[in-house]
């Protein structure tokens, strides 16, 4: 938990103007799901990667990583099944941007307001599963400090997290 509110505290009063350059999300997107697939087999669950697109986005390598990591976190704790993960260029606003999205199913009996999800500390209430209620407000902390965008839904039981990147300044 300690790790968390560090890691919070850090987004929140990080001043400096973050120096933004095309990074390969793809290649670092699949470095870290080869990271995390042992441990998602260790629960006896699947993490597919549906989608790979090589565009590049204009980011931060490190801030980009924490991004993904903390997604994959945040499904390995709450998907009743298996997790997708999808790159893929769209385009947002006539702008031709990068989306990743998790998705995974949830528990049928949660109470989750999708409207709060990125809000500090909170966790919805999902039976038996305890939580800072941080890690999807850092996501979204260090989209922003990108330039980027991001989204959740929950339709038929599956909840989807969208962060939106992009490809030109």
């Amino acid at each position: 938990m300690c790790q968390w509110k560090i890691e919070y505290s850090y987004c929140v009063n990080y001043e400096e103007e973050l120096v933004l350059c095309p990074i390969s999300a793809a290649n670092l997107l699949t470095d870290i799901l080869t990271d995390f697939v042992p441990v998602f087999e260790e629960k006896n669950i699947t993490l597919q990667l549906t989608e790979c697109c090589m565009e590049k986005v204009l980011g931060d390598a490190e801030i980009f990583q924490h991004i993904v990591q903390n997604l994959l976190k945040n499904a390995l704790q709450y998907t009743t099944g298996n997790v997708t993960v999808s790159l893929k260029k769209v385009e947002s606003n006539s702008e031709t941007m990068v989306q990743l999205a998790v998705k995974n199913p949830v528990e049928e009996e949660c109470d989750l307001k999708v409207e709060r999800i990125f809000d500090r500390f909170y966790t919805g209430n999902v039976p038996g599963k305890q939580s800072t209620g941080l890690g999807l407000t850092i996501v979204k902390l260090l989209t922003e400090k990108m330039g980027g965008r991001v989204a959740a839904s929950l339709e038929n039981g599956m909840f989807e997290v969208d962060v939106l990147l992009a490809t030109k300044l």
